[in-house]
């Protein structure tokens, strides 16, 4: 279910511009008034062959087009980036089922459920980062603490998305927490498309899990009998890690720079560590999930309209 703090308007994060005039509506103004002025001063001039008229120029964001009287919007068009964030242990199973079915269709669900929010994609890119846990999933190379592919585009790679999406495998997650973490800082630092300049875009990374994580400051991580293969450069704190979500060159800038395009959504059990704190953040919702069956019957619809609705 949705936290109750997480309503519609909350997922909202920004205003978009009002949309530009129709630049038909207006050349047609503009000849109405050069007519009245030529009766007004009497052209005896010969009638020339009138010049071709030039098309109008397609505005960067979005467009109103008159039809028979009606005032019709096209939306914004963004470019969209997005990363899943999938705890990989041994309870998910469910879910990773469910996500599995789902692959081939994911590009057309979504832009089903961005009808009607004034926004369709232009560009539609999909990466996934799988986790299990640092400190004892290591030792099974077949199954390692982190799995993560590139980034594919959407449709055209969609057979090779949903490929790997088969490749990945339940194992490990006998001891709680687990690496979450971890795994959101490697998510924040992908490799992000840069938006064309004045066009509008979207980094999205939605995590799945039914439990805790380690803390970053985890004695543990400066253990030597669990930290041999803990990955470095992973910041210490929470509060590291989301100075790192903040940062503005950690993302690419949206429009000019002029808002932040980068929304986090969270499908996790939000009274355990850290997805109470985590939830709070900027640009983040979060729908609560029950720790005991992980995530099984979660309704893809649910996360369809999550992600269309945290686009805007």
């Amino acid at each position: 279910m949705f936290n109750d703090d997480q309503r519609d308007d909350d997922i909202i994060i920004e205003e978009e511009e009002d949309f530009l005039d129709d630049p038909v509506e207006e050349e047609e103004q503009g000849q109405e008034e050069e007519a009245i002025e030529e009766e007004i001063i009497g052209d005896d001039t010969e009638t020339e062959e009138p010049e071709q008229e030039p098309e109008p120029q397609a505005p960067r964001l979005s467009q109103r087009v008159n039809r028979g009287g009606q005032s019709v919007n096209r939306g914004f068009e963004t470019d969209v980036d997005m990363v899943f964030v999938i705890d990989l242990t041994y309870s998910m199973q469910p879910l990773l089922d469910n996500i599995k079915q789902h692959a081939l269709v994911f590009n057309e669900e979504v832009r089903e459920a961005l009808k009607g929010k004034n926004r369709t994609m232009r560009n539609l890119r999909i990466k996934i980062i799988g986790f299990r846990d640092h400190y004892f999933d290591w030792e099974d190379p077949s199954h390692p603490p982190i799995e993560e592919s590139e980034f594919f585009d959407i449709p055209e790679q969609q057979e090779e998305f949903a490929a790997f999406l088969r490749r990945l495998e339940p194992a490990g997650g006998e001891d709680d927490p687990e690496s979450a973490l971890e795994a959101l800082h490697l998510a924040f630092h992908s490799d992000w498309k840069t938006p064309e300049e004045g066009k509008t875009s979207r980094q999205m990374v939605i995590l799945f899990t039914d439990n805790a994580a380690h803390p970053l400051d985890d004695p543990m991580r400066t253990n030597p009998e669990f930290n041999s293969h803990y990955p470095e450069g992973i910041p210490e704190s929470l509060e590291a890690l989301q100075d790192e979500y903040m940062d503005p060159t950690v993302f690419p800038p949206t429009r000019n720079g002029l808002v932040k395009g980068h929304r986090l959504i969270l499908f996790a059990p939000e009274n355990m560590y850290p997805w109470e704190q985590v939830k709070g953040w900027e640009a983040t919702t979060i729908a609560s999930m029950d720790p005991e069956n992980g995530l099984d019957g979660l309704d893809m619809g649910m996360v369809y309209a999550l992600i269309g609705g945290s686009m805007n």
